[in-house]
């Protein structure tokens, strides 16, 4: 398995203090029930992977702590950034498979239907969806705030702040 084929749900950074607990934050394809997991893999920037397993979460203030077994990696994110958490696929399957079947969502720019979802691939830090307009053009557009406003999973919509934006890249 490469690391593009591992799938990103949040980043990791560390918290200092005595019980080496490393603060979460989910990304955007996070679900509750991925909590549930145990075993996670944790790829640093220079794409160097480590299996962990979750030994505690905590949700406290709104925020969610993780505590590893293997203690030794707590030095190793709190010198690291832009840690990803992230799952093998068939883990993710498992709990939610729908949710990951972007394929022939609507792409919505100012309340107008830009075209559909072809196809959905993970790079090492989200996930691209590969859209096609009414024209047959594509277009490749990142699951990051500054291009995705809002996912609609009951209604299969993807909404987009820019395609022109999009156009030019």
């Amino acid at each position: 398995m490469k690391v593009t084929d591992l799938i990103p749900i949040g980043s990791l950074s560390a918290v200092l203090n005595s019980n080496d607990l490393v603060s979460f934050k989910p990304n955007r394809n996070f679900i509750d029930e991925f909590l549930d997991i145990s075993d996670v893999f944790v790829v640093f920037t220079d794409d160097r992977v480590r299996y962990l397993t979750i030994e505690q979460v905590l949700n406290k203030n709104n925020k969610i702590l993780l505590k590893f077994i293997e203690d030794e990696v707590f030095d190793e994110i709190a010198e690291s950034t832009g840690v990803k958490l992230m799952l093998d696929p068939e883990t993710a399957s498992k709990y939610d498979y729908d949710f990951f079947n972007y394929e022939g969502m609507k792409v919505v720019f100012e309340d107008k239907t830009f075209g559909k979802v072809v196809d959905s691939f993970y790079n090492s830090q989200y996930m691209i969806f590969n859209a096609v307009d009414g024209n047959g053009n594509e277009i490749m557009i990142p699951n990051v705030e500054a291009y995705i406003s809002k996912i609609d999973f009951e209604n299969r919509v993807i909404y987009t702040n820019s395609v022109d934006l999009l156009k030019d890249i």
